[in-house]
């Protein structure tokens, strides 16, 4: 499984990649890291081929990172270039 820092994903640049902030819709309203785009976990899980496109590059996290570790053991499985932010949403706000 591939993963990234909330450090290293600040130097990425790429206009073919997407951060996803799979966290439920009241933890996102919480707040969120700014480049960041919201797409539910259940809404992700049940519909990837809605929400992805198999040439982009994707970046997720949850909250503390186990449930976006998995999303992207699924995912990666399926065909989608994803990884996992370490340490979710509260390493960032760290």
């Amino acid at each position: 499984m591939k993963s990234i820092s909330f450090s290293e994903l600040e130097k990425i640049s790429d206009s073919n990649s997407e951060i996803i902030d799979i966290r439920d819709h009241y933890s996102y309203q919480l707040g969120s890291y700014p480049r960041a785009i919201h797409i539910p976990s259940n809404f992700l899980y049940a519909m990837p081929e809605k929400y992805l496109e198999r040439k982009k590059r994707y970046y997720l996290f949850c909250e503390y990172g186990s449930k976006s570790k998995k999303m992207v053991q699924y995912l990666s499985r399926i065909g989608y270039d994803v990884y996992n932010v370490e340490g979710g949403y509260q390493s960032y706000k760290k």
